[in-house]
């Protein structure tokens, strides 16, 4: 899996397939889904620490957000995504890296 756009959509619809409520992602660990209040490693690739940053900057730029990476320390935003629905992204530093947590927004 490659950590792009692409590779964020893939897992967004893997997300929703699974009725997860969340996907983790912090480096060095794989992507995580919350599964029913637990963790639940995905089978994709540990992530890196420019994989994360990549995948920070998709959600930033999906939620039209214009703010620099480099700048960040903790930012929320929401946007959605075409058949996959409404998410809302919490974007943060921690020991110096890139950490997201991607919460997918219940239908009503």
């Amino acid at each position: 899996m490659r950590y792009d756009r692409d590779g964020l959509l893939q897992m967004l619809q893997e997300a929703r397939e699974a009725n997860a409520t969340d996907i983790h992602l912090k480096t060095p660990s794989r992507p995580r889904f919350r599964i029913m209040g637990g963790l639940v490693q995905t089978p994709h690739p540990a992530l890196r620490p420019e994989d994360t940053r990549a995948l920070a900057q998709v959600i930033l730029d999906i939620a039209e957000k214009e703010l620099p990476l480099a700048r960040v320390t903790d930012v929320q935003v929401g946007f959605g995504v075409q058949r996959q629905g409404r998410f809302r992204a919490h974007v943060y530093r921690q020991r110096g890296s890139i950490g997201v947590v991607v919460h997918r927004m219940a239908l009503t």
